[in-house]
């Protein structure tokens, strides 16, 4: 992302009206942001549920796709 003129910070605290996220990246150009928060799951519980929960724990922030293109 770097090489590619994004403005890009790694670890950030940004403290919403729901608490503390502590994404891993959050990176924008052209008016366009990416957050990029990595889990790990396990096999216990289904990936979608985890992907649901991650997804909108990031939504106060003003996202509105992820990276399958959901809305």
């Amino acid at each position: 992302m770097d090489s590619e003129q994004w403005s890009v910070v790694t670890e950030p605290h940004v403290m919403t009206s729901k608490g503390l996220r502590k994404p891993d990246i959050v990176a924008a150009k052209g008016g366009v942001g990416v957050i990029v928060d990595v889990q790990v799951v396990s096999g216990q519980r289904p990936l979608d549920d985890a992907h649901r929960e991650k997804r909108s724990k990031y939504y106060s922030l003003g996202t509105t796709r992820d990276s399958r293109g959901a809305s």
